[in-house]
């Protein structure tokens, strides 16, 4: 499992699948025990300084809800669909910024 990947979510419940794009770093997924980081990706969302587009370059369509972050369930998380690009991995990061209230700019 690597930061950047965009991978569908299965969640137990009655909550529908949908896709996740994982932030948290590989050295962190590497361990079997972990529990990845993740945000939603939601299509239809609008966009803004805290939800961000996926470009016609990344692997789905949709929005990085950066507001959903939180571990998900290995059991949960199916194969990965692709990478994001680089651009929009650093966008997310400036989003985690904001919300955070983090010193600095882009990752």
């Amino acid at each position: 499992m690597r930061q950047g990947e965009i991978r569908p979510y299965r969640p137990i419940g009655p909550r529908r699948e949908l896709y996740v794009l994982v932030v948290s770093a590989d050295e962190f997924n590497a361990d079997p025990v972990s529990r990845p980081i993740c945000v939603d990706v939601v299509p239809g969302w609008p966009s803004s300084g805290i939800s961000i587009p996926l470009t016609s370059r990344d692997p789905v369509e949709g929005v990085v809800r950066v507001a959903t972050i939180g571990s998900r369930s290995r059991d949960a998380l199916g194969e990965p669909v692709g990478m994001i690009t680089g651009q929009t991995l650093a966008r997310v990061w400036e989003a985690f910024h904001v919300i955070l209230d983090l010193p600095g700019g882009a990752r």
